[in-house]
């Protein structure tokens, strides 16, 4: 992957009122939607680097880029792409968000680096968010132990986050 500093993102994380209204949020997304800064929300809890966003990014543009794309959407796309699934429904399990879901994150990718964090600035005063309700994270959310045998392998972050990298990877396969 050459050239990281062309695939910037910015992200927030935020715990949502619940229940969540799903609805809303996929409506207010999709009006945001332009050409250039693509939104996506998804659960966070299984991301184990930024390195992940980063690669997520990078294959689901360039899935775009030489028409392989397997969604029609990018923001889906990522969302195959990120979970490693070759399945949107299975991509969904994961990485989706549902009424019950202990905290969201909206990604924004494609512009600059402050396009991108303005973007998702602007959905979050749409969604009328108090401070409180944002949260700082730092990768990965979940332990060591719960990631290790949701990927299935040994518990060590290297090992997973190489796991995690290999099954992007292995999804851009035709």
């Amino acid at each position: 992957m050459n050239n990281e500093e062309q695939y910037n993102f910015h992200y927030q994380t935020f715990y949502p009122s619940h229940p969540i209204d799903v609805d809303n949020y996929l409506k207010k997304i999709k009006l945001k939607q332009n050409k250039e800064i693509h939104l996506q929300i998804i659960n966070p809890k299984f991301i184990v680097s930024e390195k992940q966003i980063l690669v997520s990014i990078y294959h689901t543009l360039k899935a775009f880029k030489q028409n392989r794309n397997k969604a029609r959407d990018i923001g889906t796309e990522f969302l195959l792409r990120i979970s490693g699934q070759k399945q949107i429904s299975s991509a969904l399990e994961i990485y989706g968000i549902n009424e019950t879901s202990e905290m969201v994150m909206i990604i924004a990718f494609g512009g600059e680096k402050e396009e991108n964090k303005e973007e998702v600035e602007n959905f979050m005063q749409q969604l009328n968010l108090s401070d409180d309700k944002l949260i700082e994270i730092k990768f990965p959310i979940l332990s060591i132990k719960d990631l290790s045998l949701k990927y299935q392998c040994e518990e060590d972050i290297l090992v997973i986050e190489k796991r995690v990298l290999e099954e992007i990877a292995s999804s851009t396969i035709l």
